[in-house]
């Protein structure tokens, strides 16, 4: 019992978690079911980042004096990293100049020759785990600047799937070899590096050239020629200006929104004008860490990703003194759903900070009549099945916020410059026709369709798209055409009888009129068409309004002035019908009506009387055929048998003569033996009335006659009949007649030698 008690705890706990979960679903789907689909365009990042990790990246020219270049670069790419979506495909490729290790070394093996600093592999991000080898990078020994590297991550990138591409070069000065074979040589080749980096820019693969510390700019270049290639970005970084301009370089990668800092965060309070599906904060600073985001409420929203804290790094190069930049720290920290209000941002240390948003916005249709009614609200959708009337309307549409729309009016945040550039765009698409496109607030006449839809399409921000095409169910409806106005008739004063005689008694027959239950106006019944139509050309009528009512008045066998006209006797129809003009959609509003009469030279008593003597003599004749006696339809043999000498040897015919009162039973005949055959003849009277059913009915005996010489006795029913002077008479009472009633006679016939049993019955 115990187990079965747990076994029906547990189907009643899974019962109950199917039940919850299907119920949240349905809410779920409904909810998002009057929804605008809102889209960013997917992004696939692949970005090769050359790494300069030759010698003036660790120390000067002149060799005397350390530098951190090197640490700003490698602080540079885990900022890079730290902004992927690896989850959907993103990858960081880096060509290091010189060879390094990822594997924790901090050491040059001994006897490491210019040979082996040739084998460089690049180092591949492929997860946020992988970003703890860009940390851990160590240059076994730098030398020169070859271009090597960059060919081969322009190489890499034209074979790569990604929808975006990106060369980003991290050096501090000029390219003075082509491979790194050449940099043991002592003969230099410098190289114009704004023109070698513009011929690899394209809308393919776009470039973007950060010149760190003492990095020449570009346009400063030898053999410096105009080129305006807008795939091509220059960035020239100093010690102090690291934070802005990686944050300048990840928003032109990543394309992301970034909120005004000065305009929405106040020290750490946070005012949000809108509702946002995530917010990505990214702070910079010596020692800086994001701890928390809180609504006002003091809730805490859950961080979707933390990179965690992105910061200096000490191992630099083998063969030079390293030193570092210590104040290098970075966080990035992405938050889901925020509705709008205010938050607070807990931080501390931030030198920079930078917040990337996208907003959770949505589109609102509405139709407005012309009695200023909203007839039609994209936000109040609850089902697919939406009808609108044919006919003239206010179009509007607008972005709103996604929490406002169960508001009575939500606002219109089109303008909001959280959303950029706004550019929306509409366009009726009925099921038959061509689309048309409407502006907002234009006037829009709907005409019968089974499904008419309203696209809204548009853009914000650099890459989002909003539009109601996926969700046609909730920006879709079916136009039908206008109830056509209820014209009603009431005909009054019709009688059914009118008698020639009695004319100038006859009273008019009223027709009144109403549309939609209220009387005709006076413009209405001037255009209403009316007319009455006899059955009889021949019958005379006038017909005329009546004054200040919404009615007609119809005057019986009258001419135009109201003579009277004596029709001719007999059964009429007057049919009754009204037509207004045709409505906007060619919809007429009719009614009718018919009434029927008789004109007669007699009263209609006469008629009522003439039908009760009929009918009196029709039910005395009736009671009389019912009340006559009659015999049974019809009288079956049911059992027959034809006995001689004590053996059976045959039956017998009976045949019931219900006319002429008779019966007769026979057996059938013996060769050679005629006084064995028997035979008898019954004459019958009714007994019974007609309402007596047929099977319920008596049969009267009143005579026996038999032409078969030897039969000598007959029983009835066990009355004994005997020959008495030549006719059968009851052996109990011979000098009294025959009268025996019976309903189903068994009889039986005898003679010297034979003797015939017949059984009878009613049908």
């Amino acid at each position: 019992m115990e187990r079965n008690r747990k076994i029906l705890k547990r189907l009643i706990a899974l019962m109950l978690t199917v039940v919850i979960l299907t119920t949240a679903f349905s809410m779920c789907f409904s909810a998002g079911a009057t929804r605008a689909n809102v889209t960013k365009k997917e992004h696939t990042y692949d970005i090769a980042v050359v790494f300069d990790n030759s010698g003036s990246m660790y120390i000067s020219d002149d060799g005397t004096t350390p530098r951190k270049s090197w640490s700003r670069a490698q602080y540079a790419m885990e900022i890079f990293a730290s902004m992927l979506n690896y989850e959907n495909g993103d990858k960081l490729t880096i060509y290091p100049m010189w060879k390094v290790a990822v594997d924790g070394t901090s050491t040059t093996p001994k006897n490491f020759t210019f040979e082996d600093n040739l084998n460089v592999e690049p180092i591949v991000i492929e997860s946020d785990k992988d970003i703890e080898l860009i940390a851990n990078m160590f240059t076994y020994n730098a030398h020169e600047t070859p271009f090597e590297p960059v060919r081969e991550a322009y190489s890499h990138l034209k074979k790569s799937k990604a929808t975006d591409k990106w060369l980003v070069v991290l050096t501090d000065g000029d390219f003075k070899y082509d491979s790194r074979s050449e940099a043991n040589q002592p003969e230099q080749t410098f190289f114009n590096t704004k023109q070698e980096l513009d011929s690899f820019a394209s809308e393919e693969i776009k470039v973007q050239y950060l010149g760190i510390g003492s990095a020449k700019n570009m346009d400063d270049e030898k053999n410096k020629d105009e080129i305006n290639n807008p795939n091509l970005f220059s960035q020239n970084s100093s010690d102090t200006s690291l934070e802005k301009d990686l944050s300048t370089i990840c928003n032109r990668i990543f394309k992301r929104s970034v909120l005004e800092t000065s305009k929405y965060l106040n020290g750490k309070q946070l005012k949000l004008d809108l509702s946002m599906n995530s917010l990505i904060v990214f702070a910079q600073g010596n020692g800086v860490s994001i701890t928390s985001l809180k609504d006002e409420d003091g809730n805490e929203i859950a961080p979707v990703m933390d990179s965690g804290v992105r910061q200096f790094r000490t191992k630099g190069c083998g063969n030079y003194k390293s030193v570092y930049d210590d104040s290098l720290y970075g966080q990035v920290v992405s938050f889901g759903a925020c509705e709008k209000g205010t938050y607070t941002l807990e931080y501390s240390s931030a030198k920079d900070i930078q917040i990337f948003y996208e907003p959770d916005v949505d589109i609102v249709v509405t139709l407005t009549n012309s009695d200023g009614k909203v007839i039609y609200d994209s936000s109040k959708v609850t089902d697919d099945d939406i009808e609108i009337t044919a006919g003239d309307y206010k179009f509007n549409y607008k972005v709103i916020d996604n929490h406002d729309k169960n508001k009575e009016n939500p606002e219109d945040i089109s303008k909001s410059p959280l959303l950029g550039n706004l550019d929306l765009s509409a366009e009726i698409i009925p099921s038959q026709g061509d689309p048309m496109k409407v502006k907002n607030g234009a006037k829009i006449s709907f005409a019968e369709d089974e499904e008419t839809y309203i696209k809204v399409s548009g853009t914000y921000l650099e890459d989002y798209t909003i539009t109601t095409d996926d969700n046609k169910a909730a920006f879709s409806f079916k136009v039908k055409l206008p109830e056509v106005a209820d014209l009603k008739m009431n005909v009054e004063g019709a009688d059914n009888w009118y008698t020639i005689k009695d004319h100038e008694k006859w009273q008019p027959i009223k027709v009144g009129l109403t549309v939609n239950g209220a009387p005709l106006t006076a413009e209405q019944m001037d255009s209403l068409n009316f007319a009455v139509t006899p059955s009889k050309e021949t019958l005379a009528l006038k017909v005329e309004q009546m004054k200040d009512q919404s009615a007609y008045m119809v005057c019986i066998a009258k001419d135009d002035n109201g003579v009277f006209v004596q029709p001719e006797t007999g059964v009429y129809t007057l049919d009754f019908s009204a037509e207004l003009p045709a409505d906007g959609f060619g919809q007429v509003p009719k009614a009718s009506d018919k009434k029927m009469f008789e004109i007669q030279k007699y009263a209609e008593y006469w008629r009522w009387l003439i039908y009760v003597i009929v009918f009196g003599v029709l039910i005395a004749l009736f009671c009389i055929f019912m009340s006559q006696k009659v015999l049974p339809k019809k009288l079956n043999k049911e059992n027959m048998s034809f006995f001689m000498m004590g053996r059976e040897i045959g039956g017998g015919t009976l045949r019931y003569d219900r006319k002429g009162r008779k019966l007769e039973i026979k057996s059938d005949a013996v060769p050679n033996k005629f006084d064995a055959e028997c035979r008898a003849s019954f004459s019958l009277v009714p007994v019974d009335r007609r309402w007596t059913a047929s099977k319920n009915r008596q049969i009267g005996i009143v005579g026996i006659t038999s032409s078969t010489l030897g039969v000598n006795k007959i029983v009835v029913d066990g009355v004994i009949f005997t020959k008495k002077d030549g006719k059968f008479v009851p052996k109990s009472s011979p000098d009294e007649p025959i009268d025996e009633k019976t309903n189903a006679p068994n009889i039986k016939i005898e003679t010297r030698y034979s003797y015939l049993d017949c059984t009878t019955t009613q049908a």
